[in-house]
């Protein structure tokens, strides 16, 4: 466990009046963390493997997305059929390849640092990170960031995620 899991867990841990609580409060922690853990592994499972049917039973009704474009606020999509039709289309570009760089979980929260390749080159490429946050297996929040300079990257993501 790390100094600051450690030290989350012991300021919790002095509002328990008894250890048995504390001991459920730690295995709901742990419990989240392991479904979150095994939703963002499928979640990034769609996007790799640019299968979208993997994203049907992880998204939440009440989900809200917001894409990396158009800056600075990008766009926000609300409800399960919004959400799940954007990913679904994006997932589904073959034209485009995500690479998951680096996976945080802490609890019902998740960042994803990543790459967006959309060409041959180094220059066609763009990385970002999704901080997502799961309730009960399903993803509910899903907020994307991106550096991105070039238009040409944004015109890629952008032209991805468009319905046929």
């Amino acid at each position: 466990m790390s100094a600051r899991s450690l030290i989350a867990v012991q300021t919790h841990a002095l509002r328990f009046s008894t250890l048995a609580d504390m001991t459920k409060w730690r295995w709901r922690t742990v419990r989240h963390a392991r479904d979150t853990a095994e939703v963002i592994e499928q979640f990034n499972r769609a996007f790799t493997g640019h299968d979208a049917s993997l994203l049907v039973e992880l998204v939440a009704e009440d989900c809200v997305m917001e894409s990396i474009e158009p800056a600075p606020d990008g766009t926000r999509y609300e409800g399960r059929e919004a959400c799940l039709l954007f990913w679904q289309n994006l997932a589904a570009d073959r034209n485009g390849a995500f690479a998951p760089e680096h996976v945080v979980v802490a609890g019902e929260h998740a960042i994803i640092r990543w790459r967006y390749r959309f060409g041959p080159g180094f220059k066609d490429s763009v990385r970002g990170v999704t901080v997502l946050q799961v309730r009960h297996g399903k993803v509910v929040e899903a907020l994307g960031y991106a550096k991105t300079g070039a238009g040409s990257a944004a015109d890629a993501v952008r032209a991805a995620s468009q319905t046929p």
